[in-house]
């Protein structure tokens, strides 16, 4: 009984450790979907010079995941345009939505909210411009680190449980 008990733990700590090293590649998804939505929004703006929330209704349905969230919580916040600024509305559901980037990478989109909707299409577009090189740059920092970080995390939870199993043993 003891066995079962000590391998059952075993395993559920690699579990844990499998299970981190999946969010590491939703990371990197939400970082990719990200990048492509705000490709998607800057073409919409320098191309047909499209308002914000049909411009956003056309990402929304581009979006999964955590990106997806976000956008969805920008668009249904659009009635409160008037008591909330747009900034405001986008920096919330960017924090409600995003917790998983980096801080880098947060402040970007957050500082992208600010010029979205407020000056010309080419300043617009020149602030998505900054806002995807700086997620390229997170992301490309990531991929460098995501092989590694899985086998650790992986390793470090089945030598946890291992660890653990033997204590109780």
């Amino acid at each position: 009984m003891n066995i079962i008990g000590a391998m059952l733990i075993m395993f559920s700590c690699t579990a844990a450790g499998i299970m981190k090293a999946r969010s590491l590649s939703e990371l990197d998804k939400t970082y990719g979907t990200l990048i492509a939505v705000l490709t998607l929004i800057k073409s919409e703006i320098a191309t047909l010079s499209a308002p914000l929330d049909v411009t956003l209704g056309r990402a929304a349905g581009s979006a999964n995941g955590d990106t997806g969230r976000f956008i969805s919580q920008v668009r249904r916040s659009f009635e409160k345009l008037g008591e909330d600024s747009f900034c405001g509305i986008w920096c919330s559901a960017a924090r409600d939505n995003l917790q998983g980037l980096s801080e880098r990478a947060l402040s970007a989109v957050e500082e992208l909210g600010a010029s979205l909707g407020r000056y010309d299409g080419a300043m617009q577009c020149a602030a998505i411009d900054r806002c995807i090189n700086e997620m390229s740059l997170e992301q490309q920092n990531l991929r460098l680190l995501l092989g590694a970080n899985k086998r650790m995390y992986i390793g470090v939870g089945g030598a946890m449980g291992l660890i653990i199993a033997i204590v109780l043993i």
